[in-house]
């Protein structure tokens, strides 16, 4: 599971560097954050939904609050991710298929806020 979630951040950064962005690496760690944060938050309305209760206000605060403390000391929390980044790339810089590769961890990523918004639309209180 680490290495899957390192490849996918790897091809955020991967994708963010191409586009000459500053701080590509905690792009790529925010995003992840971000589709976790997004998948969680869907399944924690559809149980609450079985039982009769909504999301809040409170509870989405109570998922966002690391999401916004993981981009605040993001050097502190993983002061190894340039390491990582780079350990990645030397692994995968050759690999065939990149494209549709890049292409499912976008999907990935879209996918988060998709079943998002879905689990809102479909199980309103």
């Amino acid at each position: 599971m680490k290495d899957l979630f390192n490849y996918c951040v790897y091809r955020i950064a991967y994708a963010y560097k191409k586009m000459r962005m500053h701080d590509y690496i905690g792009q790529g760690y925010f995003l992840m954050f971000f589709a976790f944060t997004g998948y969680l938050l869907a399944l924690t309305q559809f149980v609450l939904f079985q039982f009769g209760y909504g999301l809040n206000k409170l509870i989405i605060i109570l998922f966002c609050i690391p999401l916004a403390i993981e981009v605040l000391f993001f050097s502190k929390l993983f002061p190894n991710s340039e390491k990582v980044y780079h350990e990645c790339d030397s692994k995968y810089r050759n690999e065939k298929h990149r494209w549709i590769k890049g292409l499912l961890v976008f999907l990935f990523l879209l996918m988060s806020l998709v079943c998002y918004i879905l689990v809102l639309a479909v199980f309103k209180k």
